[in-house]
């Protein structure tokens, strides 16, 4: 891995830096939102698999007319390549072919990897502004590579935005020799490091990184801008010196960034706000606080579901009756905390009621070492630097007996939907985006290009079967694991939650089983159990975090018993996760199978399907499992409202982000 050292960060202005980004575009809507969808279509068309794959082969064409040549001849062509791009405001199609094929065959020269045609094509949609759907399996990460290369050559500062830290170092570090033999400095940038060093790594021409940091370190240097950390300060603030500025400032604008995993950073994570913070309340306060929220939760307890309040399922919020707010009234009348305000009283409580519906340990969240640490549904990972806001993270933290954390201030927030449009030119590569197209070019303005895979995938989709109870759904996952497993073939069980992971595990533990378990609480035996996953005769139980960017390579023996065996313990929220999940079998080729076993109790069914669709499937079921083709809809139809009902979501923090940008905009805080 190379960095650029004693770079002088260059001299700018302060309308500069405040503009160093785009201006979002607006979101559509009426007549409007119809015609944008049109227009989305029509470049769809325009950029379609053949589109793309011309685009590979005649870089393939080149390369290939490049293998002959010496190593010096071929780095002074690259040399004068990377000049040109330097001077040049934009690039052409045939531009991006060009510095393509010379990137491939250093990348063969370098690594010892050729890349293909499908890696090819990829790497020229990224440079043109496109969201790539490659099959897993097909090498994304050099393919991202090649693109970032030929951004790195225009000097302008391109983000590889990544997972999580380690897979940044990973790419960055496995992928060095291609960057140094280009002519482009790669730096990494992580969070524990210090300013300088982070600094440096975004002065260099490829930054590799997590959105979440690009996104701090954004939000710090808006901040900088004011000269302040606050907002009401930066209204008197009189502003930096451009030498003063570029000391401060950490970052150098948002050009260019490919995301990786990108549906799950722009749909899955989008709604997630960025908050810097800091503590504001004396210990006394914190004391109050205390005891309010654990006041709120005794209170709560003590309220009767349709006589004090109701759950409204499609909103998914409670609402006091009147008997229930006398009756909130009265009992926190009784107690200090919740007296000083009638209304906070109720709101409080109120928070307390919903975190009972809404939610639940070892599905949103799990209690480790005296703590409360939120699991990344789309992942399964812990996500240790997130809180939930208004007060129900300590409300929930009082409801499991611990101590509720202090309250902390906003000094900026931003949500990584708006984040992301802020850079000029946004793409990324993932293996489930077609089902979003509308959605991502409608909110981002990046039409997806979907590519097939070098191999014919040879994946078996079994048919869902459902039964009555997850209590029988278990049975049956163990009688299919026992039947697989003396068979020899690696099988891989997906749970929905660390809780129904642990109780898959005990299940098969009962049953005599041997297995690995990876969930949230096991996250440092990741790698490896992910090692073992593919060996003949494994077994593995896991939440999501054997989902996406999980690569389960099999030993020979394996591939000869059929390849890995995904059973799927419950549907995800959206078909689009469940192709994220079933593509950890069959990859590159491979043989694997996928086999749904659902239950009438899977969220899926009880809470998304409306109350004569759960008669209807109940009815369907019987006392015994099913495979009807009726059920299948169904369930496609509770993930349907569940996707609308996610993308209603981030339309409305797209809102809500316009409407910080046209009243507090003058301030760049948001």
């Amino acid at each position: 891995m190379t960095a650029a050292t004693g770079l002088v960060p260059p001299s700018l202005s302060r309308r500069t830096l405040l503009t160093a980004q785009r201006e979002p575009p607006p979101l559509a809507r009426g007549v409007d939102a119809l015609w944008d969808s049109v227009a989305g279509a029509a470049l769809r068309r325009r950029r379609s698999t053949a589109w793309a794959m011309r685009l590979g082969q005649e870089v393939e064409r080149q390369r290939r007319s490049l293998a002959a040549m010496s190593d010096a001849l071929l780095q002074e062509d690259i040399e004068a390549l990377s000049v040109r791009a330097r001077k040049r405001q934009a690039s052409t199609v045939a531009d991006d072919t060009a510095a393509l094929s010379r990137l491939a065959e250093v990348a063969r020269r370098s690594l010892g990897l050729q890349p293909r045609v499908e890696q090819l094509a990829c790497a020229a949609a990224l440079l043109r502004g496109s969201l790539v759907e490659l099959p897993t399996g097909e090498g994304k990460t050099l393919a991202a590579a090649l693109a970032a290369a030929a951004l790195g050559w225009r000097g302008k500062g391109t983000h590889v935005l990544t997972a999580n830290e380690y897979l940044a170092r990973r790419d960055a570090g496995a992928l060095a020799p291609l960057y140094e033999r280009a002519g482009v400095r790669v730096g990494v940038v992580q969070e524990s490091e210090p300013v300088a060093r982070r600094r440096q790594a975004y002065r260099c021409d490829v930054t590799y990184l997590t959105a979440r940091q690009a996104a701090a370190d954004f939000l710090r240097d808006q901040l900088s801008l004011a000269g302040v950390r606050s907002l009401s300060e930066a209204l008197l603030a009189d502003g930096l010196g451009a030498g003063r500025l570029a000391d401060a400032l950490v970052t150098r604008g948002l050009e260019a960034a490919i995301v990786d995993e990108a549906d799950d950073a722009l749909l899955d994570n989008a709604n997630a706000p960025l908050i810097l913070t800091e503590k504001h309340s004396e210990a006394a306060e914190d004391e109050l606080h205390a005891r309010a929220a654990a006041e709120a939760v005794s209170v709560a307890r003590a309220l009767v579901e349709g006589r004090h309040y109701r759950f409204d399922e499609s909103l998914q919020e409670v609402r006091l009756t009147k008997q229930g707010e006398r009756a909130v009234e009265e009992l926190a009348a009784l107690r200090d905390g919740l007296c000083r305000s009638a209304r906070r009283a109720r709101e409080l409580v109120v928070l307390a009621l919903e975190s009972r519906r809404k939610t639940r340990a070892g599905v949103e969240y799990v209690v480790r070492d005296n703590a409360l640490t939120l699991v990344d549904e789309a992942t399964g990972r812990l996500a240790p630097d997130r809180a939930w806001r208004e007060g129900l993270h300590q409300v929930v933290e009082a409801q499991e007996g611990l101590t509720p954390s202090p309250l902390r201030r906003t000094l900026a927030r931003i949500s990584f939907q708006r984040f992301f449009r802020l850079y000029r030119l946004l793409s990324g590569v993932t293996a489930t985006a077609w089902e979003a197209r509308d959605e991502l070019w409608r909110i981002y303005r990046v039409p997806v290009v979907r590519l097939p895979s070098h191999k014919p995938c040879a994946r078996i989709i079994r048919k869902d079967v459902v039964y009555p109870t997850a209590a029988r759904r278990d049975d049956a996952v163990v009688a299919v694991v026992k039947r697989e497993h003396q068979r020899g073939r690696p099988l891989l069980i997906a749970a929905s939650s660390v809780e129904a992971c642990h109780r898959l595990s005990a299940a098969l533990e009962r049953a005599g089983v041997q297995h690995q378990r990876l969930s949230a609480v096991e996250s440092e035996r990741e790698a490896e159990i992910v090692a073992c996953a593919g060996r003949c005769g494994s077994v593995t139980v896991a939440t999501n975090m054997a989902g996406r960017g999980t690569d389960i390579v099999l030993d020979q023996d394996a591939k000869r018993r059929g390849g890995l065996l995904v059973i799927m313990a419950e549907r995800q929220r959206s078909r689009r996760l469940d192709r994220q999940l079933f593509g950890r079998c069959a990859r590159r080729g491979d043989p694997g199978e996928a086999a749904p076993l659902l239950s009438l109790e899977d969220d899926a069914l009880t809470r998304r399907l409306r109350p004569w669709e759960r008669s209807l499937a109940r009815l369907l079921v019987g006392g015994r499992e099913s495979d009807a083709w009726l059920l299948r809809w169904l369930i496609a139809r509770a993930q349907r409202r569940a996707s609308r009902q996610a993308r209603r979501g981030r339309e409305a923090v797209l809102r809500n982000d316009a409407w910080l940008e046209e009243h507090l905009g003058f301030a760049q805080l948001h």
